[in-house]
């Protein structure tokens, strides 16, 4: 489907203008949960709020095609879903520690 391949055979059928642009955003939306997994991977190691910014962008990405795939009850879930991504990432962005808290507690420590 993703190349075009997926006409009825003996048929002259015209494709909506866009076509290829909606099978990229298709192809790309499975790109990014494998990227949200290894994000959420990364997280487990690394606490700095810099690994929160590809989660937004994934939620935004996610928003944005959830709501362009119509009003069915396969993107309202999927829209929850990455709304949910979007919103745990920006409240992990602003409660993580930021770099000038870490090197004053690692000093404190020290």
């Amino acid at each position: 489907r993703f190349t075009g391949n997926d006409l009825p055979e003996n048929r002259d059928l015209k494709r909506p203008s866009g076509y290829m642009v909606r099978r990229i955003f298709d192809g790309t939306i499975y790109v990014s949960v494998i990227f949200g997994g290894i994000t959420v991977i990364a997280l487990g190691f690394i606490n700095r709020a810099w690994v929160f910014l590809p989660m937004i962008v994934i939620g935004l990405y996610g928003l944005l095609y959830a709501a362009t795939s119509g009003l069915t009850v396969g993107p309202m879930i999927l829209a929850g879903g990455y709304a949910m991504v979007f919103f745990g990432a920006i409240f992990g962005w602003v409660t993580s520690p930021k770099k000038s808290q870490l090197t004053t507690e690692q000093n404190a420590n020290g």
